[in-house]
């Protein structure tokens, strides 16, 4: 489409989707900055600097320029991404952030990542030679395929407490063997609720 500008008239070329976004009004910036210096009143035309909008950061409090377009997307609350960052640790985390739970960490997830857990499955892959017990896959030099490996509980680690760090109750499976077993993943809260 072709439309005339509001400061200069003339001719420019758009697409008609601007048109339905409320755009198609000026040419360029330039003369969108002429316009905004002439009609906008107040604080707004205090604040109009070259095509820009003075704004205070919300951390620091210094004064930074942003276009207004960067401003309806909700943007222009922080000079940069320093500050941003340094807001959300103060206000967004630890007990301010929305997803606090008390502090609390569920006891499975802090057994599963103690030292105690990393050394139980050390033991387990160096018994069983760093290779899957059920299909043999393991990790060679120049074959270019890397076989993750996992520590499976032979007994459920849910179901019995006492067995979590027995060697005995553990065992290298690569994952595909893993997926197999009746304990992997969701399939364990099966067989403990039934």
């Amino acid at each position: 489409m072709t439309k005339n500008c509001l400061v200069c008239n003339n001719e420019f070329m758009l697409y008609p989707s601007y048109l339905k976004k409320g755009g198609g009004k000026f040419c360029s910036r330039k003369c969108y900055g002429r316009w905004a210096s002439k009609n906008m009143q107040g604080e707004k035309a205090k604040a109009w600097k070259g095509g820009k909008m003075v704004r205070t950061c919300i951390s620091c409090k210094k004064g930074f320029k942003k276009h207004p377009s960067r401003l309806k997307d909700g943007k222009g609350i922080f000079c940069s991404k320093k500050c941003r960052g340094l807001w959300i640790k103060k206000y967004q985390s630890g007990k301010n952030s929305p997803n606090w739970k008390d502090g609390s960490t569920p006891i499975n997830k802090i057994i599963r990542h103690s030292l105690e857990y990393r050394l139980w499955r050390i033991a387990v892959f160096e018994r069983d030679n760093f290779t899957c017990i059920w299909c043999g896959a393991r990790n060679y030099e120049g074959q270019g395929k890397t076989v993750k490996l996992h520590a499976d509980h032979i007994k459920p680690f849910a179901k019995y407490p006492e067995l979590r760090f027995a060697i005995d109750n553990g065992r290298t499976l690569c994952i595909d063997c893993h997926k197999t077993t009746d304990t992997f993943g969701g399939k364990m809260h099966k067989i403990i609720y039934e």
